[in-house]
């Protein structure tokens, strides 16, 4: 009877020493260049082994002394019964990359509080440089990369799943951190003429696309019919479907190229053809989820193979990366959504290596 109750003694003080939560980083930081700002851009995933409450009451970030973070606002990332996740997306304007940063967060469970701290070492290297998807036009960069877009909050939940290597769960994949929605305007900052219910009164619709970069094509989805903007219909959100016609372009080192919403039956490659970069691949249309015609553009890294199998293409992370050359305008200010942009603030000047953000208005001429 000791000798059990000793047991059962050892296996509760082990379980009190490992039950904690568990912040993990994922996926490695990415740094977003912009023409006005570099950015440090990643995730914080939080559950507790225990799948137990948890009570934010701080987080910050910091490096050596300075602190460069200090918001303590977690999502809560529920997924059907899987709950008690937290995830928190991070982006940080800096002058200068540190070499180590260091996260703080600090919590309670039940009335006991922790704190945990993970550091970071920020890998400085060159940015995937490509070519726009366009060879020419003026375009609007909706949804683009910033702290608050929706493409950067967007992320594929899964069930909670431990990995030994980070001592810790990861809850998702955040695909879409860097996805540009692509909308041409006229000069007057338009983007349809009459009223905009049909396709044909978009300035992008039908508008050529290419090759990012020389690739493969790895994956095409044709036939799906352009939705009368701005409706679409809500079963359409499925793996297969849920980027309407489609193209992925595998451009090397396990990067994907995603060229989503094309308009049906303008695709010009097949499955396993190799392009070049500034090769037509199709026409940008309103196809799958898309409330009007627009080009949904984004690179993902290959991570679950077989990566076109079902949802493993989704289960991806974004990375980042820059073009080689662009005109800038200026940002677009749409208050009302009506079909024009309010406010043009003009910045112009002719970009290199760089990425657009949310919002900023660009000019490509190849």
């Amino acid at each position: 009877m000791k000798k059990l109750s000793l047991g059962i003694f050892l296996i509760c003080a082990l379980t009190n020493l490992s039950a904690q939560p568990k912040m993990v980083i994922p996926f490695e930081p990415q740094i977003f260049n912009g023409v006005n700002r570099t950015s440090l851009v990643y995730e914080i995933h939080l559950k507790d082994s225990l799948n137990r409450n948890i009570e934010i009451e701080e987080f910050k970030v910091q490096s050596k002394n300075t602190l460069l973070l200090f918001d303590s606002e977690f999502i809560s990332y529920d997924f059907r019964a899987d709950t008690n996740r937290f995830i928190k997306n991070i982006w940080i304007d800096l002058d200068t990359l540190p070499a180590i940063i260091t996260n703080i967060l600090k919590c309670n469970i039940g009335g006991k509080e922790f704190v945990i701290k993970k550091e970071i070492t920020v890998k400085v290297r060159d940015l995937l440089m490509i070519r726009p998807p366009f060879n020419e036009g003026s375009w609007f960069i909706g949804g683009g990369p910033s702290e608050s877009s929706f493409h950067r909050v967007a992320c594929q939940k899964i069930q909670s799943k431990f990995e030994t290597a980070l001592d810790g769960f990861i809850l998702g994949y955040s695909n879409q951190r860097f996805a540009i929605d692509w909308l041409a305007i006229n000069d007057k900052g338009q983007f349809y003429k009459n009223d905009g219910r049909t396709n044909e009164d978009f300035y992008g619709y039908g508008k050529d696309i290419v090759a990012v970069a020389d690739g493969e094509v790895i994956w095409i989805k044709d036939e799906i019919p352009d939705y009368i903007p701005p409706n679409y219909h809500d079963s359409i959100y499925a793996a297969e479907t849920a980027l309407g016609n489609c193209i992925l372009l595998d451009i090397g080192n396990d990067i994907v190229a995603f060229y989503a919403h094309l308009k049906p039956e303008s695709l010009r490659v097949k499955l396993g053809d190799k392009v070049k970069a500034g090769d037509i691949i199709g026409k940008l249309g309103n196809s799958g989820p898309s409330t009007g015609p627009h080009l949904h553009f984004d690179l993902r890294k290959r991570i679950i193979e077989p990566f076109t199998s079902g949802l493993n293409r989704y289960y991806a992370q974004s990375v980042s990366y820059v073009f080689n050359s662009y005109e800038l305008i200026g940002t677009g200010i749409d208050d009302n959504e009506d079909g024009e942009l309010d406010k043009i603030e003009k910045n112009k000047k002719l970009v290199n290596q760089k990425l657009p953000e949310s919002n900023e208005i660009i000019i490509i001429s190849h």
